[in-house]
């Protein structure tokens, strides 16, 4: 059997950001969280183009899921200069999980339309606009100044991992329980960093 003390000290030579519980905390939510995003992404436009065979709704979509952090990223830098990130990270995951369930219900429930899911992408990349500074700016929080390069690596890790894997997980989910299941399964994994954002102790 592997020997569990060493394999975690060899972890934290190599990525001394282990070394902070907040941090270990703010990966493992993250982790769960952003898989859950890719998940949805994926599913989304596999909605779309069911209900309307138009790449260009498709587009219009993913548009309207991204504009919002064009236009509102520097307002989402005046907030959190100005107030507790973790409080702000509290309010914009509890946000994206209500809408991610509120889109799921619709679908589950067959009551949903392609403008209903224009309105959701843009108000989920409204919080997204102030969710992603506020993450990155956050991290700075959780380790000490010398911790900082490795918890960046660590983030860029984070993203790419999780653009890998939750399309995958989602081909498996969209043949199983279907979009509708997807969206759910994305609203419950901000469950993961509410959870530990709730765990952390911030001085």
């Amino acid at each position: 059997m592997p020997d569990n003390s060493k394999l975690t000290n060899i972890l934290i030579t190599a990525f001394p950001a282990f070394k902070s519980r907040n941090y270990k905390l703010y990966f493992s939510g993250q982790l769960i969280s952003l898989i859950g995003t890719w998940l949805q992404i994926v599913a989304l436009g596999w909605l779309v183009l069911k209900m309307s065979n138009s790449a260009f709704l498709i587009g219009l979509i993913t548009a309207l899921g991204s504009l919002p952090s064009l236009f509102f990223t520097l307002f989402g830098g005046v907030l959190i200069d100005r107030f507790p990130k973790k409080k702000i990270l509290f309010i914009t995951q509890g946000s994206a999980m209500i809408l991610a369930i509120t889109l799921g219900m619709l679908n589950v429930f067959d009551v949903i339309n392609v403008w209903e899911i224009a309105v959701i992408a843009f108000l989920m990349g409204t919080v997204a606009a102030i969710d992603i500074p506020a993450r990155q700016a956050f991290v700075a929080e959780l380790v000490s100044k010398d911790q900082i390069p490795s918890a960046i690596a660590l983030n860029s890790a984070t993203f790419n991992a999780a653009r890998v894997i939750g399309p995958g997980i989602a081909g498996l989910l969209l043949a199983w329980i279907g979009t509708g299941g997807a969206f759910l399964i994305n609203g419950l994994s901000y469950i993961a960093v509410i959870a530990a954002l709730y765990s952390m102790n911030i001085n």
